[in-house]
């Protein structure tokens, strides 16, 4: 999530950056450079989420191969996991 403090960065580099170029830009186009950050923020922070999903699906499916290739049963295997939202 965007926090405050990321919130701060952005707009002093913002301010910042208007400050130095303003002959060439308007306001406007500063706010929508601002909001162009926030968004990319933002996705950046639902990869991360996007990655815990996979990386736990990646765990799944190596979990299983193990057992597949053991042959044994998987309430006794110390690999296997129980994956979320499944009861034995």
């Amino acid at each position: 999530m965007i926090n405050r403090f990321l919130i701060r960065v952005k707009v002093i580099q913002a301010l910042y950056s208007y400050v130095l170029n303003r002959p060439d830009r308007t306001v406007k186009q500063a706010v929508h450079e601002l909001q162009n950050s926030f968004d990319k923020s933002y996705e950046l922070y639902f990869y991360f989420l996007q990655l815990i999903v996979e990386l736990t699906n990646m765990q799944d499916r190596r979990a299983q191969q193990v057992l597949a290739h053991r042959g044994g049963d998987e309430s006794r295997h110390p690999v296997y996991r129980q994956p979320l939202g499944e009861t034995a």
